[in-house]
């Protein structure tokens, strides 16, 4: 990137993926990101400009392994990886943006999709972030389990989401949020191209913020039509 101001930065990636077996692969991948402070973050003041910002800058390192279960249709993944950053442009109360110290986030992903029979779905995904300095909007774990069942011209498809140790305060004040959200979607399929369907989400009715002092709504219901060409 060149940049008029800030200079020249390079921001390199790589990766490879070695085959162990017709059902086991092995990757690996280094990647660096790096982006700019944007004109409304370096020159508008209304909304905590900072002239004085320095861009984010991460590198993330990744290892990780694939593999299949071909008797039951079951595919899975495990990751490991380990983010280093500076200068991450946080928001402080009463000051506006500034850019935060060094991080270092480590963890892992696992992921898991089968298909046990022809008319069923079933994913899910796991994440822990170990954080040295809480991260905003990031949860230290996460859990997400979908799943799609189809009979004849219906289709359910419920969702389930766990959060546990979410940052929701983007200034230097931590506020952890824990919640569960259950959605369930139905749909019935009129034609070849048009179908119908409902859903339903916060089954739970559960009270919580994504993003402090914005709370997310309550059960919520929607309906509709879907075409396709």
């Amino acid at each position: 990137q060149n940049h008029r101001v800030l200079g020249n930065n390079w921001i390199p990636s790589t990766g490879l993926a070695y085959r162990m077996s017709d059902r086991t692969t092995l990757k690996a991948s280094v990647a660096k990101g790096y982006r700019s402070p944007s004109i409304r973050e370096l020159f508008i003041t209304q909304w905590g400009g900072n002239s004085g910002l320095k861009p984010d800058q991460i590198i993330n390192y990744e290892m990780g392994f694939h593999h299949v279960f071909k008797p039951v249709n079951l595919t899975v993944e495990l990751t490991a990886f380990l983010i280093e950053g500076k200068n991450m442009i946080i928001t402080v109360p009463l000051q506006g943006l500034k850019n935060s110290g060094r991080i270092e986030n480590k963890g892992i992903e696992f992921t898991a999709n089968a298909r046990p029979v022809s008319n069923l779905k079933l994913s899910m995904a796991y994440s822990y972030i170990n954080m040295k300095e809480p991260v905003y909007a990031t949860p230290e774990h996460q859990l997400f389990i979908n799943g799609k069942y189809n009979h004849k011209k219906i289709s359910l498809i419920p969702r389930i989401q766990v959060v546990r140790n979410i940052d929701t305060d983007p200034g230097p004040e931590t506020k952890h949020q824990n919640y569960v959200s259950l959605n369930i979607k139905t749909t019935y399929r009129l034609t070849g191209f048009a179908e119908i369907s409902a859903s339903c989400e916060n089954l739970l009715n559960q009270n919580y913020e994504i993003n402090r002092n914005y709370p997310m709504p309550g059960i919520t219901f929607f309906t509709g039509i879907n075409l396709r060409y």
